[in-house]
């Protein structure tokens, strides 16, 4: 344990000293992301960019393009921006984060809120500058960098910023992952060190040949996962060397990428700020690119580079060759270093098993001898307890063995009346005449076959009351498998059989009391369809031309009803509601009623009543509470504009809505005294026009098209005549 807590603190001490010089590196590669993005960006826009409203010039999307496609490029940053300062104020230009336009931190010209030294120190110096310490603000945590934007001029128009999140920088460090190894590799001949010296005396210490045996088989396991375990470690030792060579070699050529990048841009500025690129940087600049493989050459005759178009475009291709191909050379160092890393993890792991494996071990042998010891002392007692625990079950239980019971404790014998040691005999003697040769058939059926079984028979002594058993038995076999004998358990089942009998009595005379209640409710029903039937009639007694419209109105309502999925209980209510929407036509004179001309406003307004009669008639009725809403207000309309009470929209519950549908379908449909009946589809074209002027629900009557279509007109003479209203 001392040597495993010393190697994590060296480890720990590694990774803390290692750590901050990584931190460094990626402050170096982020100076110089926001150094290349600088001289990506056009500083005539930037300057351009002057009021707020300018966010639809093409100078600014151009640049938030610019911005957001190197923001989606470069998975490792977070967020870009460019600044400018107006006045003694810093102000937010372009701004392009991770997750687009919609996540940016601010718009055009936002100020900024907090100005970091190094932002100052860029645009002072005119050179990149990476934050020390990371920023912490409402968008989070982050390391920041900052470049200066020049323009041709070679004024300072505005400061480069980018961020990356704190989570997003990737532990690499070559020197921990060193460290690592070398730590592991020192923990492993640790622990072979302490499990040889801790394995040795325990294994002197088994005097009897059964623990010696032991002992050399547990020494071979040892030898064996210590082994495959320590094969493991100097293969990924191996694997991590490799990866080292690797990540050195693409570093060196990274190195040699970046250097000759900087070199590519600082004569593209040479070029642009002077009008000429010197010998000396001339020649230093082809040595540069001769390490990538890229040439520089100038066409002129002087000595100095001339400015031109072609010279200068040559210059921007080099550029940018050289930006694709450090970024290929970082892609190659991150894939590299992530193989290092998974490969000292799978080191740590192994010494880790190698280090449980040896302390199980050395754990079990120094604790073995000690709990056989432990458990010869307590078999004794625990024999005396596994005793008592048989005898004082509250269940039988017997040992079938060789065609006879060997074995019962007194709770069986007490079941079968026993006078003393335990035989098949007293079994046959107690059961029930008719049971027994079944149930000593199939005892010694299961016995034979090895196999368990579930037996019930009754007992029977000298006449008295009979007892209901059930007997339970499985298998029991040897170490070498075979069965033996059978184990078995018997219980008294009588309490059960006789509960089991009263229920099935109280059962029937439930079912009894329920015939009586449905035959009761059967003839409730009758008198209710009467009622209604009677109701009905004598509305279409007043005016035969109405006959049938109820009970179609009722059908019609019913389909709807299904088809929009409507419960029993809804429909139980739309059905008797639309049998007597029309109950108030009793009130109403019949020379208005069958008038075959067209009502006066007097006549149209004394039939606009017969709504308010129906409730009137019905509303003392119990069983027609839940309809009055159908009954009074099947004229109304969603808009209003319906009788007698004017409601609309959500007033107007779905059966109400239901049944005005229904209505104004058969009504339309219908022949009556003063015109003939109109075609189907003309009736649904003019409610498609009420549905869309908002009269009726118009989803609901979508409903209903599809159900008339499918189902067809129900016919003006054929009236329902076994109707289940009630």
């Amino acid at each position: 344990m001392l040597f495993t807590a010393v190697g994590a603190l060296c480890v720990y001490l590694i990774y803390q000293s290692s750590l901050e010089t990584y931190h460094e590196q990626n402050r170096a590669q982020l100076r110089s992301l926001a150094e290349v993005i600088a001289l990506q960006v056009n500083p005539d826009a930037i300057k351009a960019l002057e009021e707020p409203t300018q966010t639809e010039t093409p100078q600014f999307i151009e640049e938030t393009k610019k911005l957001e496609a190197i923001s989606s490029s470069a998975s490792d940053i977070d967020h870009v921006a460019v600044l400018k300062q107006i006045g003694p104020q810093y102000h937010f230009v372009v701004d392009a984060s991770l997750g687009g336009q919609e996540k940016s931190k601010s718009k055009l010209l936002d100020p900024a809120d907090d100005i970091p030294n190094e932002l100052v120190e860029s645009l002072t110096n005119r050179v990149g500058v990476a934050s020390q310490e990371p920023f912490e603000d409402r968008w989070g945590t982050w390391y920041s960098a900052f470049a200066p934007v020049i323009n041709s001029a070679g004024n300072v128009v505005g400061v480069v910023e980018v961020d990356r999140d704190v989570k997003k920088i990737q532990f690499g460090d070559q020197k921990i992952l060193n460290s690592l190894r070398l730590t592991g590799l020192l923990v492993l001949i640790l622990g072979l060190a302490t499990a040889w010296i801790a394995a040795g005396p325990v294994a002197r210490g088994f005097e009897e040949n059964l623990f010696r045996a032991t002992s050399s088989k547990l020494r071979l396991a040892t030898e064996i996962a210590l082994g495959v375990l320590v094969l493991f470690v100097i293969f990924e030792v191996v694997m991590s060397l490799s990866h080292v060579q690797k990540i050195a070699e693409i570093t060196s050529k990274s190195q040699s990428q970046e250097n000759a990048l900087t070199l590519a841009m600082e004569a593209r500025n040479e070029a642009t700020l002077r009008g000429k690129v010197t010998q000396e940087l001339h020649e230093t600049l082809n040595s540069a690119l001769r390490l990538v493989s890229i040439n520089w050459t100038d066409n002129s005759e002087e000595n100095d580079l001339q400015p031109n178009s072609a010279n200068l475009k040559q210059l921007d291709e080099i550029i940018g060759k050289l930006k694709s191909s450090t970024v290929v050379q970082q892609t190659l160092l991150k894939n590299a270093e992530k193989d290092q890393h998974k490969s000292i993890l799978r080191l740590m792991i192994g010494v880790a098993l190698l280090g449980i494996v040896v302390f199980t071990i050395v754990r079990y042998s120094a604790n073995l001898d000690e709990s056989v010891a432990r458990a010869r002392s307590e078999s004794s007692s625990f024999q005396a307890q596994l005793t008592s625990l048989i005898e004082n079950l509250p269940v039988g239980m017997f040992i079938l063995e060789n065609g006879d019971i060997t074995f019962a404790n007194s709770e069986w014998l007490e079941q079968v009346r026993s006078p003393g040691q335990a035989h098949l005999s007293d079994l046959r003697a107690a059961i029930h005449e008719d049971d027994q040769e079944k149930t000593i058939h199939e005892l010694m059926a299961a016995a034979q076959e090895a196999r368990s079984f579930r037996i019930l028979y009754r007992l029977n002594f000298d006449g008295s009351q009979t007892q209901h058993m059930e007997t339970r038995g499985v298998p029991v076999y040897d170490v070498d498998g075979i069965c033996r004998r059978m184990l078995g358990f018997s219980i008294d089942m009588t309490p059960t059989v006789e509960a089991g009998q009263a229920v099935e009595n109280a059962y029937r005379e439930v079912e009894h009391k329920n015939k009586l209640l449905a035959n009761a409710l059967a003839e409730l029903e009758e008198n209710l369809e009467s009622v209604v039937r009677a109701l009905v009639k004598a509305v279409e007694a007043k005016d035969p031309y109405t006959a049938g419209h109820s009970e179609r109105v009722m059908q019609y309502s019913l389909m709807l009803g299904d088809a929009i999925g409507l419960g029993p209980y809804e429909k139980r209510i739309l059905e008797l509601g639309t049998l007597v929407h029309d109950v108030g036509k009793i009130g109403i004179p019949d020379a208005i009623l069958t008038k075959p001309d067209k009502l006066t406003d007097e006549e149209y307004a004394i039939i606009k009543k017969h709504p308010e009669y129906g409730v009137a008639i019905i509303e003392n009725i119990a069983m027609f509470q839940e309809c009055l809403p159908i009954v009074r207000w099947h004229h109304e309309r969603l808009d209003g504009k319906g009788y007698p009470d004017g409601l609309k929209g959500d007033e107007l519950s779905v059966l109400v809505r239901i049944s005005a549908i229904a209505d104004i379908f058969d009504a339309m449909t219908s022949t009556r005294a003063y015109r003939k009946g109109m075609e189907i589809d003309r009736v649904l074209d003019v409610m498609h026009g009420l549905a869309e002027k908002g009269e009726i629900d118009y989803q609901l009557f979508s409903t209903f098209c599809h159900v008339i279509r499918e189902n067809g007109l129900i016919p003006q003479d054929a009236l329902k005549t076994d109707s289940n209203a009630a």
